[in-house]
């Protein structure tokens, strides 16, 4: 919720204005040696030359895939904590479908509701709650000034950067039983969009979420 996030970070001294958001940042294991940290130095200096406003930015490491945000680390962000991610529901054979498109697709939503994923499970089987933590990171554009004046009022602890040891990844059935995840198996997974037609039924005779029938299309969603 991005007019939310600086007050809540900073304050009633950050403004909207102030700050930019960055988000899905995807790059293929087979790109050249240090080509995600060339991409953010590039949006870095497009910002300030376009939109020198902007005194910080913030961005989530996707803990929930397996990734800890070592480039941020490598770019002097600074680690601010990490935030639990429980708003994707794990389908089989399928991927990561967001319980807002679950909810716009079969009016059926998700979250931490044990009765609602107990009404998805019915007709689509194995479906449960995809869990992890995302890591949160600012990076202070406008140099050590703009962060300490920044810091004064910040509701929140700098702290030491994560590491792989620090992501838990689990999957969460009805009532709260789970079953850990693997680093490996959770960057494999895609994140897949479904069509945002309503369906017609949520019964047992509702279309099967696939690719080829439901209209999904897995997309290469994996923040680094």
């Amino acid at each position: 919720m991005p007019r939310e996030t600086p007050k809540h970070l900073f304050g009633d001294a950050a403004q909207i204005a102030d700050y930019l958001e960055l988000t899905r940042f995807f790059v293929y294991d087979w790109t050249p040696k240090n080509t995600a940290s060339k991409f953010l130095a590039i949006t870095h200096r497009l910002i300030r030359k376009h939109v020198p406003s902007v005194r910080w930015l913030y961005t989530y490491a996707a803990g929930f895939q397996g990734m800890v945000g070592g480039i941020y680390k490598a770019a002097n962000y600074t680690y601010i904590g990490k935030t639990l991610c429980n708003s994707f529901i794990y389908i089989p054979s399928v991927g990561l479908v967001h319980n807002i498109a679950l909810w716009h697709r079969y009016g059926v939503i998700n979250g931490s509701n044990d009765k609602s994923l107990g009404k998805l499970q019915k007709f689509i089987p194995g479906a449960r709650r995809w869990c992890g933590w995302n890591f949160r990171y600012v990076y202070f554009q406008g140099g050590a000034e703009v962060r300490d004046e920044l810091m004064k009022t910040a509701r929140f602890q700098i702290e030491p950067y994560p590491r792989v040891g620090d992501m838990d990844i689990w999957l969460e059935n009805v009532g709260g039983e789970r079953e850990p995840v693997s680093l490996e198996m959770a960057k494999t997974v895609p994140i897949v969009k479904l069509p945002t037609k309503r369906a017609e039924s949520i019964g047992s005779d509702a279309p099967a979420i696939h690719a080829g029938e439901g209209g999904a299309n897995p997309t290469s969603a994996l923040q680094t």
